[in-house]
C-alpha cells in the first residue's frame, strides 16, 4: 500500500482564532488517512496471492518543504557515499512553489520477500484495461525461490542501486534488478538462522549479517566469498536491527539492538570502513562477470533440457515404430541385444563350469 502523509486540502473556510473547538476524537479520523494505491501480489494460480514481509523500492526520497512552501531537493537515501560512487545520481529537481518535489525518471520497479523465502520483482505502474478501460495495478513479473524461511532482510546496495542484499531462513543472496534467472551469488546454509543485514556505508564489497544465536558476520567480497570474513557473538539473545552510521571520514560505528531491547555500539574496524583502492570498480566488474555466468548457466540449462526432450521424443517413435512392426517380421533391438547378452552368459558359465570340473565337455560332431 502507498500512503500520502501529506496534509489533505479541504475547502473549509479557517476558522477563527478566538472561538474554540472541540479536539477530534478517534471517531472523527475514522477513514480519513488511507492508502491512495494498492499493489495486488497474485500468484499465478489463483485465488492464491504472496505473503509479503519486506519490500524494496529503488528510489527512497526524503523531501523537505520550505517556509514559502517551495519545494527544497531531498536527501536521496544512501547519498553519504564519498567519491566513486558514480552509479548514484539526484533523482530530485526543483520543482514551481507550492509542488512539492518531483522525481524525474525515477523507476517504478519494486522487490518484495516472502514468507514462503520467494524473491517477487514487478512494476507497480497501473496498466489499462482493455475491457473496461480503467487503470488497473499490474501483475508481478516473476518470482524466483529464494530461500528456506521467511525474508528478513532486502537492502539495495548504497553503490549500486540495482544490487539487492536479501537474507532469509538459513542463507543469503544478492540479485541484480532485471535478471531473472536467479541470484547473482546465493550462499550454502548456514547453522543459524539469519535475522537481519545490511550494506556497509564506506565498502561496496562488505555487508553485515545477524543471526538468531546473537551473533554477527561480516562478509568482504574483496576477500572471500565462501565464507565471513569476521564472526562475533555480540548477544544471547537474538539480534532484531542493526544500523551501520559513518561519523567521520575516520570513524564509522555499528548499532546493533537484540530481542531484549538492548542497544549494542561497536567500533568498525579500520580494514572493514577503508575501500581499496578502485573497489567499486572492481565490485562493479565482479556483478557484470556473475550476470553473464548466470546467463550462460540458464541458457546451457535449458539447451540442455531441449536435447533431452528431443532424446525422449526420438526415442519414443522407434519404440513405437518397433511395437507397430508385424509379428516375427523384426525384432525389437533391445530384445535382440538382451538375447545376445544371455547367450554370452551361457557360454562364460558353461566354460567356466567346465574348468572346475564340475561338467564334461560336450562331444564334439566330426562330421
Amino acid at each position: 500500500m502507498m500512503w500520502d502523509t501529506r496534509p489533505q486540502q479541504s475547502g473549509k473556510k479557517p476558522t477563527s482564532p478566538h472561538k474554540t473547538t472541540t479536539p477530534p476524537s478517534l471517531t472523527d479520523l475514522d477513514l480519513t488517512w488511507k492508502p491512495f494505491y494498492k499493489i495486488p501480489l497474485p500468484r499465478s494460480e489463483l485465488p492464491k496471492t504472496f505473503s509479503a514481509t519486506r519490500v524494496s523500492l529503488r528510489e527512497r526520497q526524503r523531501g523537505r518543504r520550505g517556509r514559502q512552501g517551495r519545494g527544497e531537493v531531498g536527501d536521496v537515501e544512501n547519498q553519504q557515499v564519498e567519491k566513486g560512487s558514480a552509479n548514484i545520481h539526484p533523482i530530485v529537481s526543483q520543482t514551481d512553489a507550492g509542488t512539492g518535489p518531483e522525481i524525474e525518471g525515477a523507476s517504478t520497479k519494486y522487490f518484495v520477500g516472502t514468507e514462503d523465502g520467494e524473491i517477487v520483482w514487478g512494476d507497480w505502474t497501473p496498466s489499462k484495461d482493455q475491457e473496461s478501460g480503467k487503470f488497473i495495478p499490474t501483475r508481478p513479473d516473476y518470482f524466483s525461490y529464494g530461500h528456506c524461511g521467511s525474508v528478513v532482510c532486502m537492502e539495495r546496495s548504497p553503490f549500486f542501486r540495482d544490487i539487492l542484499l536479501t537474507a532469509g531462513g538459513w542463507t543469503w543472496a544478492i540479485w541484480r534488478e532485471g535478471e531473472k534467472n536467479g541470484p547473482l551469488l546465493s550462499s550454502c546454509s548456514c547453522a543459524v538462522q539469519y535475522t537481519c543485514g545490511t550494506w556497509s556505508p564506506s565498502r561496496p564489497g562488505v555487508f553485515f549479517l545477524c543471526q538468531q544465536n546473537g551473533g554477527l558476520e561480516v562478509w568482504d567480497l574483496m576477500d572471500r566469498s565462501h565464507e565471513p570474513t569476521l564472526s562475533q557473538n555480540i548477544s544471547s539473545l537474538p539480534i532484531t536491527s542493526i544500523n551501520p552510521f559513518r561519523i567521520t571520514s575516520k570513524q564509522e560505528m555499528l548499532a546493533v539492538g537484540d530481542s531484549a531491547g538492548t542497544l549494542h555500539i561497536l567500533d568498525v574496524p579500520w580494514a572493514l570502513k577503508n575501500p581499496s583502492t578502485n573497489e567499486d570498480g572492481i565490485m562493479e566488474a565482479f556483478f557484470e562477470r556473475e550476470t553473464q555466468r548466470v546467463g550462460f548457466s540458464s541458457g546451457r540449462t535449458a539447451a540442455r533440457a531441449a536435447a533431452k526432450r528431443e532424446s525422449m521424443t526420438a526415442a519414443s517413435a522407434e519404440l513405437t515404430k518397433e511395437e507397430s512392426a508385424p509379428e516375427g517380421e523384426l525384432e525389437p533391438v533391445w530384445q535382440e541385444e538382451a538375447r545376445r547378452e544371455y547367450e554370452d552368459y551361457l557360454a562364460t558359465e558353461n566354460k567356466l563350469l567346465i574348468e572346475l570340473g564340475l561338467v564334461e565337455p560336450l562331444p564334439q560332431d566330426n562330421d
